[in-house]
Parts: structure tokens; sequence; C-alpha cells
């Protein structure tokens, strides 16, 4: 079967554009956009759509992208296996990640999970909302989300999690429902690290201030405040637990919601990567299927 094109399609998917996608696989624009092309002649189907400001999957190309990153997942995984089966892993690997739910209930249960399988591998992990530099600052491994620049470093897609806003029928019942995103300036927010919440409004990203005397860097937090009553929080739905089915918050805004959250896995580009980081982001990434894929 012929596979030109599509490590050029799934960095245009990662990336959200042809030139950084050209700067991340260090080749010219010219030839992404050609193979890209090629490809989506080659299936007779269109896989992005192109503006003169944007580039965004079609719901085949979407589709594409999730099949091949399940396809991707399983072959690392494969060769990993095969590489570790008369090879034991040893050092240190130094993590700096965002907090939060996939921080909880993904990346955390992998830690583990790897340091029992691989008990001379080391594992350092500071979770903290700072973006660090990765090599200024002594780190292997960054958990981050949202577009990633590709410059020196390589960003490994992990999953997707839409961000939902919600609050307590007590708040709302004591000051109202915001209808549009602007509303929010009128209203108590739970924070995090951004002072601004983004949402879709008429087809177009729209980032809002908002204001509120509470700011949480963890996902319990935010929740135990807003089930309180103390305002109204925007984050990734697994944060919200099962708060919103059992109706202890009502979301809001729905109509508004920014499109899925994209968390990467991303190191520095290097001629050597170690054994042990190379099977931890593996890891990682199954972990990271397994749970989109849990029923509960």
């Amino acid at each position: 079967m012929n596979h030109n094109g599509v490590s050029e399609f799934l960095a245009v998917a990662q990336f959200g554009s042809f030139t950084k996608a050209a700067r991340a696989l260090d080749v010219s624009i010219p030839h992404v956009s050609r193979q890209v092309r090629r490809l989506e002649n080659r299936l007779g189907v269109t896989l992005f759509q192109r503006s003169t400001r944007s580039v965004q999957l079609t719901p085949i190309g979407e589709r594409l992208r999730k099949d091949l990153d399940i396809v991707a997942s399983q072959l690392d995984l494969a060769l990993n296996t095969a590489r570790a089966s008369d090879t034991a892993l040893a050092g240190r690997i130094r993590i700096a990640s965002m907090s939060g739910s996939f921080a909880d209930d993904v990346l955390s249960p992998a830690i583990a999970s790897f340091a029992k399988r691989h008990p001379d591998v080391e594992l350092d992990v500071d979770f903290s909302p700072r973006r660090v530099d990765l090599i200024h600052d002594g780190y292997d491994l960054a958990i981050r989300a949202g577009a990633e620049e590709p410059n020196g470093l390589i960003a490994r897609r992990l999953t997707d999690r839409r961000r939902i806003a919600a609050a307590s029928p007590d708040y709302l019942s004591c000051f109202g429902t915001p209808q549009v995103p602007a509303d929010l300036r009128d209203h108590e927010c739970i924070r995090t690290v951004s002072n601004a919440w983004s949402f879709v409004e008429n087809g177009r990203r729209r980032e809002i201030s908002v204001s509120g005397r509470l700011r949480f860097n963890a996902g319990a937090a935010i929740r135990a405040a807003c089930e309180a009553g103390l305002g109204i929080a925007y984050m990734a739905e697994e944060g919200f637990g099962d708060a919103i089915a059992s109706q202890t918050l009502i979301p809001v805004l729905e109509p508004y919601w920014r499109e899925s959250l994209t968390i990467f896995a991303v190191y520095p580009k290097s001629d050597y990567v170690p054994d042990r980081l190379e099977q931890f982001v593996s890891h990682l990434t199954q972990a990271s299927k397994d749970a989109r894929n849990d029923p509960l």
C-alpha cells in the first residue's frame, strides 16, 4: 500500500498549519501541500478545509487522524516491547506536567504502572502550570495542552479533552444563567492559570476576560468550589466527574464551548532519544488510548 503523504497529513493535523508541519518535518511547505493533496486525490476525499486564515480537518480527515493515531500507538508499542524483551531499562526521566484531571486520571496511574514494570527507572515528576523550557530547565518530557510550537521539539498527541462550563443550581438561582460568553463578565468565575476563557461564537474563536476571587490549578478544588456555589467553572469534562450526570452541576453556555483541547507529550528532538523515554511515551500513549475507550 502507498503510504506517501501520511506523515505530512498527520503533521498538518497536529499543528493545524502547513507552515508549522513543514517546519516540524524539516521540509518545504510546497512539499507538504503537494503530498497532502496527492493523498486526498488517492483516497478520493477532502481531508482539510483550507482558508487563508486556518486549516481544519473535515469529518473524514478527523476520523482518519484518529484511526492513524491508534495504528501509530500500536506500532510503537510493538516495537518497544520487542526492544525491551532483552534490554532492562535504567536511568532517570524528569517530567514537567500540567495538573488537572488528565494528570490525575491518566498520567499518575501510567507513571505508577511504568515504575512497577521498570524498577531501575527513576521518575521525577513536577505537576505545575508553569511552562518550562525543557532544555534549559533540564526536563526530559513535558505534558502540555494546546497547540505546540515545533521548534526543536517533538509533540506527540495523547488525547483530546472537551472543555465544558458549569455551575451549581444554587449559584444559577442566585445570579442567573449566562446566555452568551460576554455575560461571564458579570459573573464570579473560578479561574485556573489564565484570566481568558476561549469559546466559539458565530464560527469564530472568541476570548472572554473573566474574573473571580478563586483561582486553582487542581480539578478537584475547582469542582468542590463550583459545587459549593462559589462560581462558574470551565475545564475538561472529566474534571467534573459525575457531577453533570447527577445534576449536582448544570452545564451553561453549551452552544459556545470551544472545540476539544489536545494534550501532547513534548520532548526535545535528538539523534538519540533514550529507550526509557521512548518507552515511557509509548506507555503513556497507550494509557491515554485506553482511557478514551473506557466505557466508564
